[in-house]
């Protein structure tokens, strides 16, 4: 006998808190209030409205009853359910499969504005209901709290579907969480810092005085903050070793564009757990992918929400819009700075050879105002000339690129970057107040020593795309 489906069609599937965020005249902080009240008074309701609040994100026209939300080994077979029923209802609109998106893929005026919406409630259930929802009574056998286990488990294994919006909607949803975990720790790490020095200072005051230990309510509140941020720190890491490492792959470009703009958001917003090589690298990788958005998509990263510490513009047509402006805070310029010259040493020839003549010209573009940032935050040498990239030769390859219809590299003697290149230079050597020399034309610019005197600037292969 066929087995009998668990899920809710019809009018019983809709969601309230999609309708609600469909709104555009909703307050996002107050549905974000309502929602964290529910889910002190009933957490297994709440949790069920915010996991089926994400099935609808991805299009399918059922609803998953609260029973199932929390039965782990079953949520593999419940989605291929709903994959199931999701494509009988896009056949019966004869729409290709091929044809179809989720609700956060969209790239018209409204569509952007719910995914904002949606990822904005995202964010602020994470951070306004953090004592709640992250440092809550943790599960049992775990020590994540219950909405940081089920959100864990259902993301997790979407992110490993074979069905696109499942893995595009999965991997936002996790990249909104994971921005407001990072700006949780940074708080919390702002707070320890300023207990630590308190309890100090009374240590040697009491010192001073003949005193024995003093201090008993400020050593409470480092210990409770030291834990808090222990606990962010693992929900974190779940997310990002079984979403983020597996979607970063994905072997569809938009659903790797879209890691790119929250990882610079992680590393701006808490550098010191973030700012490191561990995940720097990302963007190195990125650069030699073979699809332009994600190139594009590394390249605005490190150019706005890294190094500015603002989010780059939500144009129409840009991957990675709407999650970037997550969990972005200031911090402070020296700390970023030495954080990123490290990345710098290792990969800016590369991000010149994408400057001087990547064949997609919106890369190009935005690596060439990437390469003139860098040299006015002298992470270039003040006495290269940033123009004598363009005495660079096309290569070989370029021939057969032609010939394969890929587009050929620009004429520099013509193009954009030439004149881009050339105003750059004048700008850095008015800076300078000195004229450099001719520079090599086997190397393009000299990159300001880490430290070693030498540096292997060999850039790592892109790690293989996966599903």
């Amino acid at each position: 006998s066929k087995k009998q489906s668990k899920l809710v069609g019809g009018a019983a599937a809709s969601s309230q808190l999609l309708d609600a965020l469909s709104d555009e005249k909703a307050a996002l902080t107050q549905i974000a209030a309502d929602w964290i009240e529910s889910y002190r008074e009933d957490s297994e309701a709440a949790l069920c409205e915010l996991i089926n609040l994400i099935v609808r994100l991805t299009g399918c026209p059922t609803r998953v009853p609260q029973e199932a939300v929390f039965e782990a080994s079953g949520i593999g077979e419940l989605l291929e359910e709903l994959q199931a029923q999701t494509l009988a209802a896009l056949r019966q609109q004869r729409t290709q499969e091929g044809e179809y998106d989720d609700l956060l893929a969209g790239r018209t005026k409204e569509q952007r504005r719910q995914r904002r919406s949606v990822l904005q409630f995202v964010r602020s259930v994470v951070v306004d209901g953090q004592h709640h929802v992250v440092f809550g009574e943790a599960s049992a056998g775990s020590r994540l709290s219950p909405f940081s286990e089920v959100v864990l488990q259902w993301l997790a294994t979407m992110g490993g579907a074979s069905y696109r919006p499942f893995r595009h909607v999965s991997t936002l949803v996790a990249l909104a969480v994971q921005s407001a975990l990072a700006s949780v720790r940074a708080h919390i790490g702002g707070e320890l810092q300023t207990a630590q020095r308190q309890l100090e200072a009374d240590a040697r005051a009491s010192k001073r005085r003949g005193r024995g230990q003093a201090g008993g309510q400020l050593r409470a509140r480092v210990a409770a903050l030291s834990e808090h941020d222990e606990l962010a720190a693992a929900a974190f890491q779940a997310l990002y070793d079984t979403v983020f490492i597996y979607r970063y792959r994905d072997v569809h470009a938009m659903v790797r564009a879209e890691c790119l703009v929250p990882l610079a958001a992680w590393c701006r917003a808490h550098p010191a757990a973030y700012l490191k090589t561990e995940y720097l690298r990302y963007f190195g990788w990125a650069l030699n992918d073979r699809d332009a958005r994600v190139r594009e998509a590394a390249v605005v990263a490190i150019t706005g929400p890294l190094l500015q510490g603002k989010a780059p513009a939500a144009t129409p047509g840009t991957v990675g819009s709407g999650v970037g402006a997550l969990g972005i805070a200031d911090a402070a310029d020296k700390s970023v700075a030495a954080g990123l010259r490290p990345f710098v040493v290792r990969f800016l020839p590369r991000l010149v050879q994408v400057a001087a003549g990547d064949v997609d010209q919106r890369v190009q573009v935005a690596a060439l105002r990437l390469v003139t940032q860098l040299a006015r935050l002298q992470y270039i040498d003040a006495g290269a000339r940033v123009g004598d990239i363009r005495r660079l030769k096309p290569q070989k390859a370029d021939k057969a690129r032609r010939r394969s219809g890929r587009g050929a590299r620009p004429t520099y003697s013509s193009s954009l970057s030439q004149q881009m290149l050339e105003e750059s230079s004048d700008d850095a050597a008015e800076d300078s107040g000195s004229d450099a020399g001719a520079a090599d034309p086997a190397f393009d610019v000299h990159v300001l020593d880490a430290d070693d005197a030498r540096t292997d600037s060999a850039v790592l292969g892109c790690p293989r795309h996966t599903v």
